[in-house]
């Protein structure tokens, strides 16, 4: 971990993980705005593939949370139709 993190969250290894990722995030942007204009659009290219290979992956619903989708609508329409007149 960085020594400008150290002590910020002291006891809480969830805190160091945080700081651990921010300061990777901020270290990946600090990379990506040095990029030429060539490799920046190798990244974006690489991007985009990646999120799509991602994106095919999602875990189907379970029967839980489409029950809860569910009961949340009906909530809202009862709700709507107790307030009309």
């Amino acid at each position: 971990m960085k020594e400008r993190n150290q002590g910020k969250f002291p006891g809480s290894s969830r805190g160091s993980e945080l700081l651990r990722c921010a300061d990777d995030l901020e270290d990946i942007q600090h990379a990506i705005a040095k990029l030429s204009v060539e490799d920046c659009t190798k990244l974006r290219l690489w991007l985009n593939d990646f999120v799509a290979r991602h994106a095919e992956h999602r875990e189907p619903e379970t029967k839980a949370s489409k029950l809860g989708r569910l009961a949340g609508r009906a909530v809202a329409d009862f709700r709507k139709r107790m307030r009309e007149p």
